[in-house]
């Protein structure tokens, strides 16, 4: 895991300089990422407390609730650390 450009970088603030072109924008970009997830995380949180409700009275939009929690784990399990 050895090999990094410098004292305090990693595989994620190497990501970002490759995504944006400058410290602003790659702030920016940070931000926006934490906000999205921030929003999935917290809708993930909702769908699973409502989850067996849902599933004992009716499916939401022909979609069983089980699939979307799925997707919404994988959304954010999936981030950069």
């Amino acid at each position: 895991m050895g090999g990094g450009d410098g004292v305090g970088s990693s595989r994620a603030e190497g990501r970002g300089r490759r995504r944006a072109g400058h410290a602003g924008e790659q702030l920016d970009l940070c931000l926006k990422d934490s906000q999205i997830l921030h929003n999935l995380e917290g809708l993930l949180f909702e769908l699973k407390e409502k989850q067996l409700q849902w599933e004992k009275s009716w499916t939401f939009l022909q979609v069983p609730v089980h699939k979307m929690v799925l997707l919404l784990e994988v959304a954010t399990q999936n981030r950069p650390k």
